[in-house]
């Protein structure tokens, strides 16, 4: 359950367009790992850009469920910016761009503080019962 207050959002891809990286960074005393989900909106409501203006003011958590889900399910759900959280550190729409059908590309990342792990793996005793704890968080 989300926090009282807090709200999930679900952006379902077409064709792989939305995707997570993460990359070991290497620092004079330490190692970092800047996180990013990339993603797409089709839709261009009015209330679609409601809703994104008011994004990039927040700091979020990202779960990507990858197409490989590994045995039982163990590989399917990955959480992105677990312990620092992500910013909204890009928005673009190029209405000419019809590769793209036009999409707003939004990407979240890691700020000027980074991750000190690799994505974190989400996963109970199935996937189907991981499944429903990440639907529960929908609401």
């Amino acid at each position: 359950m989300l926090a009282s207050g807090k709200v999930g959002y679900v952006f379902q891809g077409k064709n792989f367009s939305n995707s997570g990286d993460f990359s070991l960074e290497r620092k004079d005393f330490g190692t970092a790992y800047p996180h990013k989900v990339k993603f797409h909106i089709f839709d261009n409501s009015p209330a679609t850009k409601k809703q994104l203006d008011l994004l990039k003011d927040g700091l979020y958590v990202a779960i990507v469920e990858n197409n490989y889900r590994g045995t039982g399910g163990n590989a399917a759900f990955e959480l992105y910016g677990i312990e620092v959280g992500l910013n909204l550190n890009v928005h673009t729409r190029d209405t000419a761009d019809d590769a793209k059908d036009a999409a707003h590309v939004l990407e979240l990342g890691s700020g000027k503080y980074k991750e000190p792990h690799a994505v974190a793996t989400l996963y109970s005793t199935s996937y189907a019962v991981t499944k429903a704890i990440v639907d529960g968080l929908i609401v």
